[in-house]
Parts: C-alpha cells; structure tokens; sequence
C-alpha cells in the first residue's frame, strides 16, 4: 500500500457498510469487495445496514461475517442481480451538533463497536457519508467515513466511469437494437420514443448509439439532458425522417429539459407526472401534415439497474471498492477533516498520494 500505510493499521476492528439509492446491476459486488477486503486484513466483523441509512435508524443491522461464511457464498453475492442488503431514499438533515437523528446514529455506531463506515450509493449516498463525516468531526469522533462510488447515471464528480454504468449501458444498447427490430415487423409508419433513465446526465441515453452496427442502424434522434429541447426542431427533423423512412426511433432521456430548464415531461397538463413518455407529447400536438403514423412509447433502462452483470463490470464494482475500504487507513488530504474522509474526496486518494491501491497481491489500475 505505499510507505508508512500499514494493511493492519489500515483496517478497523469492525465495519458497517451499507447502500442508497436504487441498485446496480453490481452494487452487491461493491459489497463483495468491502467484505473481502476487511476479512482479508484483519478486520473483526462486518455488518450490513438493511436498508441503508433508514434502516440502521431502525436497528436493522446484519453481520455479513456470519452470513458469508464461505468463499462460494461470496462469489455468489458478486453475481446476483438487485441489492443484497436494499437501500432508501432517505436524506440526513444538515449536520448540526445536537440534532437528535445523528445523535441516534452515532449512539448506534458506538453500540456495535464500528470504527469505520462505507456506504455505497450515488450521489445522495455521497451527500450522507458527507454530512456523516462532518458531524463526526464535529463531535471529534475517530470513526472513518467513505464513500464507494455506485450509480448507473455515471455522474459523480472526480470519477471516470462508476460501478454499474457499463451494465446499464449494454442493457440499453441491447433493449434499444430490439426496440428497433420490433418497430420493423410491422408495416405501419410510426415513430417509437424510448424513455432512458439517467437523471441530469445523458451518459445512459448515449449508450443507446451503441445500438449501431451492420445488422442496426441504432436510433435516429438522442435527446440529452445537455442540449435545450427546441420543439419546432425536433417535429422538423422527425418530418425529415419520416420521408427518408418506414420507422423513426427516438431514444430520450428522463432528465431533458427546455430551454427555461423545465422537464420537457412537467410540461403536459397532467399533474406533472414524471414517468409519462416524453416526446410523444410535442408529436401528438403537431400541426396536420407535418406528423405521420402512429407514436408509441417505450420505457428503457427501468429492469437495468436490476439486471445480471457483465463480468468485467462486477469485477471492477468488486476490486473498486476493496481500494475503498485500504482507505480507511490513508493519510487524510488537506481539506478534509482527520476525524473522516468525505466520500467527494475518496475518489482522489489514490492520485494524491500517488499510491496505487492494491488488492491481494495485485495492484489495480
């Protein structure tokens, strides 16, 4: 691990890890690597908040140590689908001293004896283990803080590609080469709107170009969160389209907005209902002449998160967050506190001390 980072000074007596958010299709091989890496190094116990957060407020804590007792059992943990242990939506108040739900917290940190905690997630998961990590530096608390990177939307700050972006990106480029397949079985004009989750990031909704090849043509407009929706625009170009073609496949994503910044899918009259079809909308609206056919929608990306991963994406779910957990035991960077890392600024540790994590005998890159 580098001079002066000792694997056994490095890891505490007990974990805690847990998860927010939705799953990943790798997010129980994130888990994987945390419990691997802590048993590996000494570590006494690690448990497992069911239901992330939330459920730990609640006193539902599993022991992993017992649970995965075996190799096989943690092999198989690495290739199921959805989350072993569950997560919640639930968001900490800010970190005040005193306030009565970090109180709790960390009285429950103390009764199990945790030294450190990892929490899996994405972005409202980074903002817990955040608001965690100053609320113990406030109280001078030793416990370490990290944040393990997971979200399909591939939006985290400081990180290249996160666990479970590359499975929910073949799901897409998958899903959308059959869409494309089924809308030509039928003789009938029609132009097909394929909704791709990936709140205000379009990485997910780009995957779906992945579609293209020799046997696809891959979809004929992407709708990002990054380009201002132009309603006149898109209804010209897909007038464009119908000309040249039987069927027009549009790949959308959920977080497209106009040029005001409104969600294209607030803007329908109904109540705004979040996950109605998007550019349907505009189409059905479309002055006599300029639409042709039929519209349909379809939804994407909804059974990806839950879906079976490819093998080199749980491998890099699994080894990324072992490096998390060596972390715990690293020198502390400048702007965060002694008392926790922030999980914004785990991401860079590696790069600041120029010391390549290392898992076994192996070192990752």
């Amino acid at each position: 691990m580098g001079a002066g980072l000792s694997p056994a000074a490095a890891v505490p007596g007990a974990c805690a890890g847990g998860a927010g958010g939705g799953p990943t299709a790798v997010i129980n091989a994130s888990l994987a690597g945390v419990f691997e890496t802590a048993r590996s190094s000494g570590a006494v116990r690690m448990l497992g908040m069911q239901h992330g957060i939330e459920g730990l407020l609640k006193g539902q804590v599993a022991d992993l140590t017992r649970l995965f007792d075996s190799d096989l059992k943690i092999e198989l943990l690495k290739r199921t689908p959805s989350s072993y242990l569950g997560g919640c939506r639930y968001k900490l108040p800010a970190p005040v001293v005193g306030d009565e739900v970090y109180e709790t917290l960390f009285e429950l940190f103390a009764r199990y004896q945790v030294d450190a905690v990892l929490y899996i997630g994405g972005n409202d998961s980074m903002d817990t283990i955040a608001k965690l990590s100053t609320y113990g530096e406030a109280i001078g608390s030793p416990i370490r803080f990290v944040g393990v990177p997971k979200t399909i939307d591939n939006d985290l700050v400081c990180t290249d590609h996160t666990p479970g972006f590359g499975s929910a990106a073949k799901y897409i480029a998958t899903i959308m080469k059959e869409v494309i397949r089924d809308s030509n079985a039928y003789d009938l004009r029609s132009v097909t709107v394929a909704e791709i989750m990936g709140r205000h990031a379009g990485w997910l909704a780009g995957a779906a170009s992945l579609a293209k090849g020799d046997d696809c043509d891959g979809p004929d407009l992407i709708l990002m969160p990054e380009v201002p929706f132009d309603p006149k625009l898109f209804l010209r170009r897909v007038d464009r389209l119908q000309k040249q073609k039987e069927n027009v496949i549009i790949a959308a994503s959920e977080g497209v907005k106009d040029r005001e910044g409104r969600f294209l899918c607030d803007l329908a009259g109904d109540g705004g209902t979040r996950w109605m079809p998007l550019a349907t909308r505009p189409c059905s609206r479309a002055p006599a002449g300029i639409w042709r056919g039929s519209s349909r929608a379809s939804w994407a990306a909804r059974a990806a998160p839950s879906s079976s991963p490819p093998c080199s994406d749980a491998a890099f779910g699994s080894c990324f967050s072992g490096s998390a957990l060596e972390a715990c035991g690293c020198p502390v960077p400048g702007p965060v506190s002694a008392a926790g890392i922030s999980g914004f600024f785990i991401f860079l540790s590696s790069a600041m001390y120029k010391v390549p994590p290392v898992f076994g005998d192996k070192k990752w890159a």
